[in-house]
């Protein structure tokens, strides 16, 4: 017999679509979406209408794209929520030491090495690498094809561009910016912005 087991979405884009996806393949098979933006039949409400229905909502899942208003969210939601983590199954993740925090997603075909830690409210999108001894501070986006080397860090609200590259042992402060395609191969300031091979600080970045 088949569970009955609901999940709240918060976010309606193209993520939600994925995050969905990987959702059905962790056990779910029912979702009531919200979204602060959009408004259509499928949509339940906004954010307000989640906090009025959270006797009835047991498991949320923040689906953001946006690293400052996904952490927005998750900091306002989640003493009434159990934020859940959703894992592909495609992913590889290894057996050694690796911590993965509430409310992060790890997409498929994402590959995850030993002792490496991953924050809150994360998103380690499909096909990236994270080698071992890394550490990916909360609300951090690691986009597609990304490939992080060994004792990397990563600061809080971090993006990391598609198919950009970080070798090892780099430091990366809060709230960067790593262009597509970029090589970092210094440490990354905090608040800017990185684009090129080797990539370059180009300015700041809120």
């Amino acid at each position: 017999m088949t569970l009955n087991r609901t999940l709240a979405i918060l976010g309606f884009g193209g993520h939600a679509k994925v995050i969905k996806e990987i959702a059905s393949l962790n056990g779910y098979n029912k979702y009531i979406f919200f979204d602060d933006y959009k408004k259509n039949k499928i949509i339940i409400g906004n954010s307000k209408d989640l906090l009025k229905n959270k006797k009835k909502i047991d498991n949320l899942f923040i689906a953001i794209g946006d690293n400052n208003l996904r952490k927005e969210k998750f900091i306002e939601l989640k003493k009434y929520f159990n934020i859940v983590t959703l894992i592909h199954p495609k992913s590889i993740i290894s057996l050694n030491n690796v911590v993965i925090g509430k409310g992060s997603v790890v997409m498929a075909g994402a590959i995850i090495n030993p002792s490496v830690k991953i924050g809150s409210c994360c998103i380690i999108n499909t096909g990236a690498i994270v080698d071992h001894e890394t550490v990916v501070k909360d609300y951090v986006h690691i986009s597609p094809g990304v490939k992080i080397g060994g004792q990397v860090q990563i600061g809080t609200s971090s993006w990391l561009g598609i198919g950009s590259t970080v070798i090892n042992n780099i430091k990366i402060k809060n709230n960067v910016l790593l262009g597509a395609n970029s090589l970092l191969t210094k440490n990354a300031h905090k608040n800017s912005k990185y684009i090129g091979n080797p990539a370059k600080k180009k300015d700041e970045y809120n």
